[in-house]
């Protein structure tokens, strides 16, 4: 019933905005939920656990999902027949296969195994999106698990406003608020001069303190405010999500934004991983809490949800490539992390060929980026395993061929015998949810090097 009147308030937006302001008024205690507040707490006293003491805890927890599984779902049933919970859980590789995206199309959900329900699902960048569910009442703790991270540069769930740059507004609107999430939404297919003034007088109107949003989107952002000397008062912190994060793009954040922390964190719908920056260095300190993780020699990331039962991703392959630590301590905050990621390198299809040096990671391919002035926005195109589409955006009708010319230079000299080809375009094509892919490999991967 809240559902279907919900869904016809999302019709009228004045309604819709009124349902909002409504829904303010209730405490935070109830908006947010007795799960997210029990999580927050208890992420924040694991810091001080013992690397004992937590994977006790995830172990424990592993246990009880397979419990369930056993008893409720014939798929695992059968995966589990002559082994207990506990053995399974201990031996987890020698009793489940790793479990791929087309593998994970054939097992059967159990929505009844949920009292209540949330329907997910991957971006479907590649084309391929994945349909699930979770619990609803896990969509809490995911929340907590995220305020916990954002906490390490000042963010409060509780009091602090935030901007949000990813996602797409309705209805020709270029902001959206969202008070009930002490939240605003700004467009992020409009990011010239006039539009970013006015979220600028929208964030210091409504005392925002934290931007967050997609790094190729908050990279336009501040490149904007720096050429146009636009300023956003009051920003202590800006958070970096659902996309790889580079340096080009934290030098220009910092330069617009300067003295605010930055922090990123790399989570995705699945929920078999989530991780983020300790507050002292740009390393990600993945939370085992959440999820338990495991690395393949190529650095892949295979993943186990520890809580859903409706759809269970046990041992689950993300076509992520991480590079982790030999160590599980943080050195510079001293917390325990599991693993202890250095780097995410992208996932598969966002590599480059070269067939002198054969397949290059986006951290490499982001070098001849570093210093864009009139170039808006680059995607690079793949086809062909001796050729790259270098398509751009210069905005103002700016002419960036001598830009183009330098950074076609900079990544011939990397992509040994591959020839780069600029095409300018007046803007460059995002998925649905505005995420943007600016590396697109249409080479099959298995391609020998």
């Amino acid at each position: 019933m809240r559902q279907t009147i919900a869904a016809g308030l999302k019709g009228i937006p004045q309604l819709e905005s009124a349902a909002r302001h409504l829904k303010a008024t209730v405490p935070y205690r109830y908006r947010l939920g007795r799960h997210f507040f029990e999580w927050y707490q208890r992420f924040k006293e694991a810091e001080t656990w013992s690397p004992e003491q937590t994977d006790a805890y995830q172990q424990q927890q592993l246990v009880r999902l397979l419990q369930k599984l056993k008893l409720r779902h014939p798929t695992y049933r059968e995966m589990l027949k002559g082994h207990d919970a506990a053995h399974a859980a201990a031996h987890l590789d020698s009793v489940f296969p790793v479990q791929t995206r087309s593998g994970f199309r054939n097992i059967p959900s159990r929505p009844e195994l949920a009292s209540s329900l949330s329907p997910a699902s991957t971006s479907g960048t590649t084309g391929n999106a994945l349909q699930f569910f979770h619990d609803a009442d896990d969509n809490q703790r995911e929340w907590a698990a995220i305020c916990h991270q954002w906490r390490r540069i000042g963010y409060d769930p509780i009091t602090s406003w935030r901007a949000e740059f990813r996602g797409l507004v309705p209805d020709g609107r270029i902001v959206q608020k969202f008070p009930e999430y002490n939240m605003l939404r700004c467009s992020i297919l409009d990011l010239g001069p006039e539009s970013v003034r006015h979220y600028a007088d929208a964030c210091r109107h409504n005392r925002v303190a934290f931007l967050h949003g997609y790094p190729s989107a908050l990279d336009l952002l501040a490149r904007t405010c720096v050429r146009e000397g636009i300023r956003f008062e009051g920003i202590r912190g800006i958070m970096l999500a659902s996309e790889m994060v580079y340096p080009h793009q934290t030098e220009m954040i910092e330069q617009a934004f300067p003295g605010a922390r930055l922090i990123a964190h790399y989570g995705n719908a699945e929920r078999v991983a989530l991780g983020a920056w300790c507050e002292t260095e740009r390393t990600y300190h993945m939370l085992p809490l959440y999820s338990r993780i495991e690395v393949e020699e190529d650095g892949s990331l295979i993943g186990t949800n520890l809580f859903n039962a409706v759809n269970p991703f046990i041992r689950y392959q993300m076509s992520d490539r991480i590079r982790v630590a030999d160590r599980k301590v943080c050195p510079a905050c001293g917390r325990y992390a599991d693993p202890l990621v250095l780097t995410v390198d992208g996932r598969a299809e966002d590599y480059l060929y070269s067939p002198v040096r054969g397949w290059i990671p986006p951290a490499i391919i982001t070098y001849p980026l570093k210093h864009l002035r009139v170039v808006r926005e680059i995607q690079l195109v793949q086809r062909e395993k001796n050729a790259v589409e270098l398509r751009y955006c210069t905005g103002d009708n700016a002419d960036g061929a001598a830009e183009i010319a330098d950074i076609a230079a900079g990544l011939q000299s990397i992509l040994a015998g591959v020839s780069i080809v600029p095409v300018q375009h007046e803007s460059l094509s995002r998925g649905g949810t505005g995420k943007f892919r600016w590396i697109q490999s249409e080479l099959d991967q298995r391609l020998d090097a």
